[in-house]
């Protein structure tokens, strides 16, 4: 038997289909972007949670070093002004990350349709019938 040589797509995707190749690049940009989503979300975190130290501390600050009741009493309110900060960040980036999660799941399931769509269109096109299931 005489072997024929090995085609384009062969040399340049190694054996792997075309649409192969594009699905791997769409599943590689898909995690791309949901890892660029999560450092912008972390990054928006620590600067909140930075800002609601940063205020704590300041409460503090007034609150030991006060002469007046009316100093004190500011400090406690800024000290909870960055208590508080801390905790809605804390449950906004819980939210943010949850929904990050889910739409990344939902893409993929997406992504995981399409395939198998293109899958069984083939099929379809050389004459199985889908009916039968190929018996």
């Amino acid at each position: 038997m005489k072997r024929e040589p090995p085609g384009a797509q062969e040399l340049l995707f190694g054996g792997a289909s075309i649409e192969d190749s594009a699905l791997e690049a769409l599943r590689q940009r898909l995690t791309q972007e949901m890892e660029n989503k999560r450092k912008l979300l972390i990054l928006h975190t620590t600067i909140g949670m930075l800002a609601g130290m940063g205020l704590m501390v300041l409460g503090c600050f007034f609150i030991l070093l006060a002469s007046e009741v009316r100093i004190t009493i500011m400090g406690f309110a800024v000290l909870m002004i960055g208590l508080e900060t801390t905790v809605l960040i804390r449950l906004w980036y819980w939210v943010v990350d949850s929904r990050n999660v889910m739409m990344r799941e939902v893409k993929q399931v997406q992504q995981q349709l399409a395939e198998l769509a293109a899958s069984v269109a083939p099929a379809s096109v050389h004459g199985e019938d889908k009916d039968t299931c190929g018996q």
